[in-house]
């Protein structure tokens, strides 16, 4: 049946319509969110070069508001079919002055469906610029789509446009932005990078510093500029600029230790220095996005114990993804944390400590990354977890003991990170690592008060 209904709109198309239905019903019914919509979009898509002329009159009619967005998107689709050069000009006149910015949104999403690079000027000088955010979103995502149909100089606008677009009020705006200046960032920050491993030290503090004046919000680049800080003797001007950029904790010293129940409720929490600003971990791109998932971690120490808590907020507590074996199995594709220690700042060796919302546990030692992981070695931990109607929790204590965790003295730092994994998928990390999580040479910095 479904075979037959296929070549009964597909002869309809090709007779232009013969079958009663005419070219006005049809655009039309591209208003309709059903059966007969798509059937609609199918019909103008066959129809190829006898379709052009009615469309292109159709989407100069504001009587047909409802229609002209996906319209739009039909026309672009023509462009593989038909050599009209009446396509591509309306689609830019669109793009330029039309009036509604869902048509205007329309035409920069299909431009990015379809990979209309002959588009790709008017989105960058037009799109990115347009008053409506959702356009300029639409317009950004469009030419990071295109990317790999444009030479190489035509990227370097397009990514220093983005640039210019990391603190736009519209958050898809900032996201799309925040991928492409990281591209920018790139190169540069590869060549910074060499010249600080080969001891070139101003060479490399000029070289990041011309990277955030392209750049300024790099969580990369600025990183890097405070390590390169760190490690040249300048302490306080490295500290500062990992706190000012979210990627230093001052831990406090606590006068009262919180029971370890999983609760999160004891006032010694109260206490604890509290971070709530997490980011997409993914393969995909380096930029620092915001995670979806709404997390808080609070540290603080006494003078036997480092300790962590965690609230992970969570309307559907039900759809936990959890294990249910013993210590030191596979937890990491339950809804799960993972906590990063480099306790002697080494940023190769490290503590791994994993658990899940039933409370079963997973650590290890790393002398140096992922394949060297030591899962005989045990923590002399505490830890409880728990699971409410809107959050889970998770408390621990970890005892200091040398060499792996020795006790810190005021002003000690520690590398150190933090991840969250959603529904066994999402992962959302306090500092961006690159590559993967055991990346200790991009772990972020504890403080010790």
């Amino acid at each position: 049946m479904k075979h037959s209904i296929r070549l009964v709109v597909t002869w309809c198309a090709l007779t232009v319509f013969a079958c009663g239905s005419s070219m006005d019903d049809v655009i039309d019914d591209l208003a309709r969110q059903d059966a007969a919509g798509e059937a609609a979009m199918l019909e103008l898509l066959l129809a190829k070069d006898r379709a052009v002329g009615p469309m292109v009159e159709a989407l100069a009619d504001p009587d047909r508001a409802a229609s002209r967005p996906r319209l739009a998107h039909a026309l672009a689709g023509l462009v593989s079919r038909v050599s009209d050069p009446r396509i591509p000009e309306t689609l830019t006149s669109l793009l330029q002055s039309d009036p509604d910015p869902a048509v205007r949104s329309a035409v920069a999403i299909a431009a990015g469906y379809y990979r209309l690079v002959d588009l790709s000027q008017p989105l960058l000088d037009v799109g990115t610029y347009d008053s409506d955010g959702n356009v300029r979103h639409h317009s950004l995502h469009a030419l990071r789509l295109m990317a790999g149909k444009l030479p190489a100089d035509a990227l370097v606008p397009v990514r220093e446009r983005a640039a210019q677009l990391l603190d736009d009020p519209h958050r898809g705006v900032r996201g799309e932005a925040a991928i492409r200046a990281e591209e920018l960032v790139g190169e540069s920050l590869d060549a910074a990078r060499t010249l600080q491993l080969q001891a070139q030290i101003e060479q490399a503090d000029s070289a990041y510093r011309e990277v955030l004046q392209r750049v300024p919000k790099s969580k990369r680049a600025n990183y890097r500029l405070a390590r390169l800080s760190l490690e040249r003797g300048d302490i306080d001007a490295g500290l500062q600029r990992l706190r000012e950029h979210g990627m230093l904790l001052d831990v406090p010293r606590l006068t009262s230790s919180p029971v370890i129940d999983g609760r999160v409720d004891e006032a010694s929490w109260q206490s604890a220095i509290r971070a709530d600003a997490f980011y997409q971990f993914v393969s995909s791109h380096q930029a620092a996005l915001p995670s979806d998932v709404d997390t808080e971690l609070y540290l603080a120490h006494d003078d036997e114990r480092f300790y962590l808590a965690f609230v992970g907020f969570d309307e559907e507590t039900a759809k936990l993804v959890r294990s249910s074996a013993g210590e030191d199995m596979v937890i990491w594709q339950d809804d799960v944390i993972e906590v990063y220690l480099d306790a002697n700042l080494d940023h190769r060796s490290y503590i791994h400590l994993g658990v899940n919302s039933e409370g079963m546990k997973s650590d290890a030692w790393h002398e140096g990354g992922l394949e060297s992981r030591d899962i005989e070695w045990d923590a002399d931990v505490q830890w409880s977890s728990h699971v409410g109607d809107d959050r889970w929790s998770v408390e621990i204590a970890l005892r200091f003991a040398d060499p792996e965790l020795p006790s810190p003295q005021a002003g000690t730092l520690w590398g150190f990170n933090f991840v969250r994994t959603y529904r066994g998928a999402e992962f959302s990390q306090w500092v961006r690592t690159y590559g993967n999580a055991h990346s200790p040479d991009d772990f972020g910095v504890l403080r010790f008060m």
